[in-house]
């Protein structure tokens, strides 16, 4: 029983390696500049010495969120260059949800005592006084409610979870996959996913370097020029597909 199980974990890993090297064979340079991205983000914080120790409670939560996020980050990638694009959805919501939570303790000071001691936020709420906070007169709300149900759709059972896992076939059978699999676009989805977070998450670098007196403005405006331009070519890929 013990050798079967083996064999089928040796079978399983296999299909990782299948669907890894053609995931790199079709989208290695839209992946490249996500690895990009977070290494100058990693180098950037780097760049504010060992022993540093926030100027502010606010910093001091921006931080830990970041170091968060570039974890989820990190490993959505991985779990995306498998072929394990549910999974890396999942941790992408993660990176939404800190991007909201430090907005939200810029204007609302709470928010930094809750992180303390709550472990859990109602964010439509949270996004509801951000929107209200910037004058946005809804339009930032109604933005983050549409990115943030459509990545929370694949955190729970129902519906889009069963589609993703059974793909319709080639010829409108269904196929359920137990591991990975290549869907192209499925990894654009992820990877249009990952682009906005990424950007979302050097703006809030950015910010609190500059509030700790650390000038990383121009690196994050080529960091970001960067993923608008992988975000443009996954758009003409997606034209092109279709």
């Amino acid at each position: 029983m013990m050798e079967d199980a083996h064999d089928s974990l040796r079978e399983l890993q296999g299909f990782e390696e299948g669907v890894s090297l053609r995931i790199r064979d079709n989208h290695s340079d839209q992946i490249s500049v996500v690895d990009i991205a977070t290494d100058e983000m990693l180098r950037a914080l780097l760049g504010l010495g060992q022993g540093w120790i926030p100027s502010s409670d606010l910093n001091q939560a921006r931080i830990l969120l970041v170091l968060r996020s570039l974890n989820a980050l990190r490993t959505a990638r991985l779990l995306l260059g498998l072929g394990y694009y549910e999974q890396s959805l999942s941790l992408l919501r993660v990176c939404n949800e800190n991007a909201l939570t430090t907005l939200d303790a810029r204007h609302n000071p709470d928010t930094i005592e809750k992180l303390k001691n709550t472990t859990r936020f109602d964010y439509t709420r949270m996004a509801e006084r951000v929107d209200r906070a910037i004058g946005a007169n809804g339009d930032f709300f109604t933005k983050w409610k549409q990115s943030y149900s459509a990545i929370s759709d694949f955190a729970h059972p129902g519906g889009v979870i069963l589609q993703f896992l059974a793909p319709a076939g080639e010829e409108g059978s269904s196929i359920a996959y137990l591991g990975p699999y290549y869907h192209k676009g499925r990894v654009l989805g992820v990877l249009k996913v990952m682009a906005s977070e990424t950007i979302n998450l050097t703006g809030i670098i950015e910010t609190m370097m500059h509030e700790e007196g650390f000038d990383w403005h121009q690196k994050a405006y080529q960091t970001r020029g960067l993923i608008h331009q992988m975000i443009a070519d996954l758009f003409r890929m997606d034209d092109a597909s279709d």
